[in-house]
């Protein structure tokens, strides 16, 4: 079948009973192929991240950004890590502080992503939100995603080079 006949065989209400919008949203949460020169990440403690309205509001910043974030939800400490381009990152990091969390610190400010012994980055989620029930689980998910020593250094749990 053509491109071209595919609209002709919808009409215009059967469109709106497609809901292309759910398409857009399972798509952007497949893995994508990006250029991993071109990614930033960033870090941000808060005291804890237990409301609910507020991580829904993250959730909503971060699809409608189109970057990655894994949060660290329940207790204490909270932790926020952000991945995407440069206008992203910083949007969501605007938007994340206007959520006045107790005790808000961007640990490691928005810089071009470094991975740590990948070569390849296909595999990991470029889109949406994950939420981490542990800090250790957080620290396998750093690892996972190639930036778990720059997590460390963020975090405070491991010495900065030079120091």
């Amino acid at each position: 079948m053509a491109i071209a006949a595919i609209p002709s065989m919808f009409a215009s209400n059967d469109c709106e009973k497609l809901n292309l919008d759910v398409f857009t949203r399972l798509h952007r949460c497949m893995p994508l192929s990006r250029d991993a020169s071109s990614l930033w990440n960033a870090l941000v403690r808060t005291h804890h991240i237990t409301s609910r309205t507020k991580v829904d509001k993250i959730r909503h910043a971060t699809n409608s950004l189109e970057c990655y974030a894994l949060l660290r939800y329940g207790g204490a400490p909270g932790i926020m890590y952000v991945e995407g381009n440069e206008e992203s990152v910083s949007r969501w990091i605007e938007h994340v502080k206007s959520l006045r969390y107790k005790d808000y610190h961007l640990a490691v400010r928005p810089a071009l992503v470094r991975r740590e012994g990948m070569d390849s980055i296909t595999d990991l989620r470029m889109v949406g939100q994950d939420e981490s029930p542990t800090v250790s689980d957080f620290g396998v998910r750093m690892r996972q995603r190639g930036v778990y020593d720059w997590w460390r250094r963020g975090m405070g749990f491991a010495r900065v080079d030079g120091l």
